[in-house]
């Protein structure tokens, strides 16, 4: 009675299990679940590479944006220096002139007497 099943994992056959054939829809064979779980975990591996390579590029984007925002702080910070140091220029470059005028007028009242 096992004779129809021999060779093929049947009943009385014994053998090593086929290799699967397909079987429609409905085919849930054991020797199946093995090539199935194996395709679901290269998806979920390629599904985390692809996540990963997104995260590392949100992650570049920000350091840039961050190196952006330090340089043009710097920027700013050295433009707010470079006024701070022409205003120190202009208000002695205005003391000079008025010492200047006074020295001026001083002269001239010398001159006059």
């Amino acid at each position: 009675t096992g004779e129809a099943g021999a060779g093929r994992g049947g009943r009385g056959g014994g053998g090593a299990q086929p290799r699967c054939r397909g079987g429609g829809s409905s085919h849930r064979g054991a020797h199946c679940g093995g090539n199935a779980a194996r395709a679901a975990a290269m998806e979920a591996k390629k599904a985390l590479v692809a996540v990963r390579d997104a995260v590392a590029s949100e992650q570049a984007g920000a350091q840039s944006a961050r190196s952006e925002a330090a340089a043009a702080a710097a920027a700013l910070q050295a433009e707010r220096a470079a006024a701070e140091e022409a205003r120190e220029a202009a208000a002695a470059t205005t003391a000079a002139l008025e010492r200047a005028q006074a020295a001026a007028r001083a002269s001239e009242e010398r001159a006059r007497a």
